[in-house]
């Protein structure tokens, strides 16, 4: 009868309990956003992160976690075993690097890597490390030199040149203001011609394949823009990049430049500015074009070959050839006795018919990687899947740049003294994983801790990271002691070296003082023997 009672009462509270705790509940995550001035995209993370870790109670009393502890947890723990995973995958797979150099919001010269290789069904772009360039050592008479010109670099006034470029901004937007809207109306038609190339250095999947192919398409229609169509007609990369672009041109109102701009210059008939425009434009389209002849590699036969790998290039003598050519300029992927291997399989791919479809369920093109890698699996290529894997992993544009904008966002006004270590750890977990498809509860939830395998080197570099983290500063304390020393040692023979200047000079003008003294005596004892008179002696 008691356990009766009990349980009713409980269920009566239990509505009022879930009335009060949920809405208590509400407001501690908004107020801890508020608080650390959150996103609100963060309150579904911070949620679905408080319910994975109240799955293990003992873990999550055990957890302890300041500032300080995260930082060398980071590095030591977590992005020293995930790096150590890129380099073990990078043991056994072709890889590309790419590599770039920017500065941080604290004036770090930073040095970002990244890495491209072929997974089990696509590929993966992970970062390898961010490390500060050489800094050099600067005095304390040097800091107070610095800032020194930075005060008077912030009492100088505005200079001739700035003088001129102001008043050149001024007259072309208030007196020229019709000539200035040809060139920006000009800008605003011809520059979308060149986005769909520049977008495809953005694409995360690989496109080195396309890239040939793009160029002479980018190359072709700019030049159809002030060269008449009949001379561009079939032309290959090598032709097209051969071409002289100073003839054939179409009439100077034929050329391309948008709507906004021939209705401004219907609307200025006769007038020498709009001639000397029109000029102007001309002369414009021919330089850029041949700036684009010498810029873009539209006769590289290694992106011509390349093109071979492509899912929809098949079934066409042209391919085969192009396909063949590969080994031949790309060196380090088969050996010598794989070769004919190779060469055979080129053949039955082309007339293969049990292949995969080049195409998605709804018709569009799949992506090259994972077509490669449903083909890899039918082990029927391997010699030609590990030279289009290899192939593939080539970055296709500077991926490199990312990172740099994400370097923005870690390292801001409110973490300018982070360190790059520290900075690149972060790179590497989030490029982690980005490439694994996952968001970091999902990677490392345990959700049957009695099943699930173990990560023995994530264990083991989460309790050594402390032990790590006391000898890179002990290292760190070492070397900046001895770079001070070095300092004061040469701060110390320079000041040597100047007082051993400044009393060789005392004795030199001491020494000249001496000599001079010593000519002008000779010189007065001289003078008074010439004016003693002579003695005649007398018979």
């Amino acid at each position: 009868m008691t356990n009766l009672l009990d349980t009713s009462i409980l269920s009566m509270f239990q509505p009022f309990q879930e009335r009060t705790w949920v809405p208590h509940t509400y407001a501690m995550v908004l107020a801890t956003i508020a608080e650390y001035q959150l996103p609100f995209t963060m309150a579904p993370v911070l949620v679905n992160l408080a319910k994975a870790l109240s799955k293990d109670q003992k873990a999550l009393n055990a957890l302890s976690m300041a500032r300080t502890t995260a930082s060398y947890k980071m590095q030591y723990g977590l992005a020293e075993t995930l790096h150590s995973e890129t380099i073990e995958k990078m043991k056994v797979k072709k890889f590309s690097l790419n590599m770039d150099e920017s500065t941080s919001g604290n004036l770090h010269r930073v040095l970002t890597v990244l890495v491209s290789y072929f997974d089990e069904c696509e590929v993966l772009v992970e970062h390898l490390f961010s490390s500060s360039l050489i800094k050099r050592e600067v005095t304390a008479k040097g800091k107070e030199r610095i800032k020194t010109i930075q005060h008077d670099l912030s009492k100088k006034k505005m200079t001739d040149d700035g003088k001129k470029r102001k008043e050149s901004v001024c007259l072309k937007i208030f007196k020229h203001r019709r000539y200035t809207k040809l060139i920006s109306n000009l800008y605003i038609s011809v520059l979308p011609l060149f986005k769909k190339y520049v977008m495809l250095f953005e694409m995360k999947e690989p496109a080195i394949h396309t890239l040939y192919e793009e160029q002479k398409k980018l190359m072709s229609e700019f030049l159809a823009c002030f060269i008449k169509v009949e001379f561009l007609k079939n032309l290959t990369g090598k032709e097209l990049k051969n071409l002289d672009v100073s003839k054939h041109h179409v009439k100077p109102l034929d050329i391309f430049m948008g709507s906004a701009v021939l209705n401004i210059l219907g609307s200025s008939k006769g007038d020498p500015v709009m001639k000397e425009f029109l000029m102007k434009v001309e002369k414009g389209y021919e330089e850029c074009a041949a700036y684009l002849q010498k810029k873009l590699p539209l006769d590289s036969p290694l992106l011509k070959a390349i093109t071979s790998i492509d899912p929809l290039a098949r079934q066409h003598s042209i391919f085969v050839t192009r396909m063949k050519k590969l080994p031949g300029l790309v060196t380090n992927v088969l050996q010598d006795e794989e070769l004919e291997s190779f060469h055979q399989e080129v053949l039955k791919y082309q007339v293969d018919k049990m292949l995969p479809s080049p195409l998605t369920p709804d018709d569009s093109n799949i992506r090259c990687d994972h077509y490669w890698a449903t083909v890899d699996k039918t082990g029927r290529y391997p010699m030609l899947c590990k030279m289009a894997k290899a192939l593939l992993s080539c970055f296709h544009g500077p991926q490199v740049e990312s990172s740099f904008s994400n370097m923005g966002d870690i390292i801001d006004a409110k973490s300018n003294r982070m360190n790059i270590r520290t900075f690149s750890a972060f790179q590497s977990v989030r490029y982690s994983l980005r490439a694994k498809g996952k968001s970091g509860i999902d990677a490392f939830q345990q959700k049957d801790f009695l099943h699930v395998p173990v990560n023995y080197k994530l264990c083991q570099n989460m309790r050594s990271s402390a032990k790590n983290y006391k000898r890179y500063q002990e290292e760190q304390s070492t070397l900046k002691e001895a770079n001070r020393r070095k300092l004061d040692m040469e701060e110390k023979m320079t000041e040597s070296k100047k007082s051993h200047r400044d009393e060789e000079a005392k004795k030199a003008a001491k020494a000249l003082k001496l000599h001079r003294e010593t000519i002008l005596k000779r010189l007065a004892e001289k003078k008074r023997k010439e004016k003693r008179p002579v003695k005649h002696m007398s018979n």
